[in-house]
């Protein structure tokens, strides 16, 4: 299971965002990653397939009502909060808001993470993406942490099937294209 952090928004201009095609369909084309081999105790490199897909949209009166407060708020943190008009979504039978993005904002077309969700930056204008899977190399350290100042609660948790090894760290790359 991956997880990431949250962070601030991401402002990315367009010319003239009324005129934007509604949706797009995100295609990932490289990916890399890192993955902690316990054995050695470090990072190591690691292959990592390139097949995500995504979807950039306006949010609808359905997506309201099923994702709710997830698409109450984009932009960036201390401003007033208004309603998303776009969104960027897992792709498949169950879509997952990623992103929340508003076009209203001035001239700029901005976009905040959803919580729980990678770090996502799109360039409506170059129709490019970048999704980045993070927080796995600063969580192997607190369990590290746990397990040295705190034994007995590491084993527990590790006998209950907690999954006390970091997650591996993540970027994927690709396009995106009207459809």
């Amino acid at each position: 299971m991956r997880t990431a952090i949250i962070c601030g928004a991401l402002a990315l201009p367009i010319i003239a965002a009324g005129a934007e095609p509604s949706p797009y369909l995100c295609i990932a084309e490289s990916a890399a990653g890192l993955h902690y081999d316990d054995q050695s105790q470090s990072w190591k490199p690691e292959a990592v397939k390139a097949d995500a897909k995504y979807v950039l949209r306006r949010i609808n009166d359905d997506d309201r009502k099923k994702y709710g407060i997830l698409l109450k708020y984009a932009g960036t943190q201390g401003a007033p909060e208004i309603g998303a008009d776009w969104a960027f979504f897992t792709f498949g039978e169950n879509p997952s808001p990623l992103a929340t993005c508003n076009e209203s904002l001035g001239s700029e077309f901005v976009c905040q993470r959803v919580v729980e969700a990678p770090l996502s930056d799109i360039d409506i204008n170059f129709h490019r993406f970048e999704m980045v899977y993070r927080g796995g190399y600063i969580g192997q350290g607190l369990v590290e942490q746990l397990r040295r100042e705190r034994p007995d609660e590491y084993n527990r948790r590790l006998s209950m099937g907690y999954p006390m090894g970091p997650e591996d760290l993540t970027i994927e790359v690709g396009k995106c294209a009207p459809f």
